[in-house]
């Protein structure tokens, strides 16, 4: 199965595409900084990049995937909740 996968450099983004790989699924990674990614990620896979800005993304980078896992988010333990961190265009 070829599974795509956001969030794919966190805590548990890794374990994932780990244990995926092991299982022999096909694997794309969106990421927002394919360069450090390629250190973060545990195997070797398909690291898309994904402009957030733009908000836009390319049906040919979900072409023939089968399912997506979306991981993406803030890190909780980054720093405090303050208003202009839980709404950042504020």
């Amino acid at each position: 199965m070829k599974v795509l996968i956001t969030g794919g450099t966190g805590f548990i983004g890794k374990a994932l595409i780990k244990k995926l790989n092991e299982k022999g699924h096909e694997l794309v990674v969106l990421t927002r900084n394919p360069d450090a990614a390629g250190f973060h990620i545990p195997v070797h896979c398909d690291i898309q990049a994904w402009n957030q800005e733009s908000g836009i993304l390319s049906s040919d980078k979900i072409n023939g995937v089968d399912a997506i896992i979306n991981l993406s988010g803030e890190n909780i333990a980054d720093g405090r909740w303050t208003d202009s961190r839980k709404h950042p265009g504020f």
